[in-house]
């Protein structure tokens, strides 16, 4: 029986979700539990590492040619002087990737076309961040009005 820290993951494609550490046998014991709560997401029980080293799970460890963004990872952060994918910024967001072309459609979210026909899109960061500074200054006005709620023909 190994002995010492393990840490257990719950992986969202390749996002961690949940982080237990825990000595082995509770470690094991914890994936058990979180595989039956968490039935077809990815979890893992490996050695703890040292601290601030978070290892990134091997399909994000593994180059893509072709492929020159890079994914947010743990981190979340977005940055301004990078250029994102749909894909990457709804991740990064939490939302869908339609979310994000509807966003770009109706010019809520500033995004460019490459290539021919539709095109490819890409968002620059620094729209990524004024979009979401938008939406944070449009969130406190949503549902609340000075006139009162009306359903069926009475004021409630």
């Amino acid at each position: 029986m190994t002995t010492g820290s393990r840490v257990v993951r719950v992986w969202f494609g390749s996002f961690p979700i949940a982080e237990v550490h825990a000595e082995a046998v509770e470690a094991t014991r914890v994936a058990v539990l979180m595989e039956r709560r968490f039935a077809g997401l990815r979890i893992t029980n490996e050695p703890q590492q040292e601290r601030g080293a978070i290892r990134e799970p091997r399909s994000v460890q593994q180059h893509r040619p072709g492929r020159t963004s890079k994914p947010l990872g743990a981190t979340m952060q977005i940055e301004r002087t990078q250029i994102y994918r749909a894909k990457t910024v709804a991740a990064a967001l939490d939302v869908s990737v339609a979310t994000i072309y509807r966003a770009v459609e109706s010019g809520a979210l500033r995004a460019q076309r490459l290539g021919t026909g539709r095109g490819a899109v890409r968002i620059p960061g620094d729209a990524v961040l004024d979009y979401i500074s938008a939406c944070e200054r449009a969130a406190p006005r949503m549902g609340r009005s000075d006139q009162p709620i009306t359903v069926g023909g009475g004021v409630r």
